[in-house]
């Protein structure tokens, strides 16, 4: 396990070492065993949160103040991965094409828009944020 972390490393794999050992954990603790689900759930948690950490966003609910680690909500996606039997899902010509038009929508061709193909250009030197910054204090 430390040898595919460290390759997965150096080969600059997804999420390096820390996406090697993800695989490793649904490995191990494959199945659906009460045991294996909690296995994955928190080993998970620690590659994620503890691991990788990163960004916190503060939350206040009830006037109580949390932060919740961005990387954290990645434990979300076991929620559609336990669900899953097996089979293959809902499939139609008719909804293909619905995902398709959406999708389409949501991530704009960057070649329609001169500004965005060329982000180096798009923002104006006028609206440096660091230089802006410094010189109001």
């Amino acid at each position: 396990m430390l040898i595919g972390t460290v390759l997965g490393t150096l080969g600059m794999v997804d999420y390096y070492g820390a996406g090697v050992l993800t695989i490793f954990i649904f490995y191990f603790f494959r199945g659906r065993k009460w045991w294996c689900l909690a296995g994955q759930l928190l080993a998970l948690y620690w590659v994620n949160v503890q691991l990788l950490g990163g960004l916190l966003y503060p939350v206040h609910i009830f006037g109580m103040e949390f932060e919740i680690c961005q990387q954290g909500l990645a434990l979300l996606a076991l929620i559609p991965i336990w669900l899953y039997r097996g089979r293959q899902g809902y499939h139609s010509k008719p909804f293909q094409y619905a995902c398709y038009a959406f999708l389409s929508r949501s991530y704009p061709d960057p070649y329609a828009d001169p500004a965005i193909s060329d982000p180096l250009t798009a923002i104006p030197a006028s609206a440096n944020i660091c230089k802006t910054f410094y010189s109001s204090h």
